[in-house]
């Protein structure tokens, strides 16, 4: 499981309802929007059967598993793009949070990010 390092953006989220048909207007003459729900990304590889690779400057590995990873950090599981200055892992949780300068990608989406 995947948590955000912090909540979206509002102008993230204005564009996101936009994508979804919650407003704006069709840019292209007699082309009707298309809803967000009929288009259906490509199926991305399961995580469970994947390897994990990172990449990073430092990283630090305590006794019960959790992990920090720190300075230019990269992280890819089947087909998912994962960049950041901070990666901290929850062994108890499986959880990643991901901090500073953040970038996500995969075969259909590409989310950028930045702390303040």
């Amino acid at each position: 499981m995947i948590a955000p390092a912090s909540p979206v953006a509002p102008e993230i989220a204005a564009a996101m309802a936009g994508l979804r048909g919650g407003g704006g207007s069709s840019s292209g003459a007699g082309v009707p929007p298309v809803a967000a729900s009929d288009i259906s990304p490509p199926p991305l590889p399961s995580i469970a059967d994947s390897t994990i690779h990172t990449s990073s400057c430092f990283i630090n590995v305590a006794a019960n598993g959790d992990t920090e990873l720190s300075g230019d950090v990269s992280v890819s599981i089947a087909g998912r793009e994962m960049h950041c200055d901070r990666l901290t892992y929850n062994a108890l949780t499986q959880e990643l949070k991901l901090s500073g300068a953040v970038r996500y990608e995969d075969p259909s989406l590409r989310v950028t990010g930045q702390d303040r």
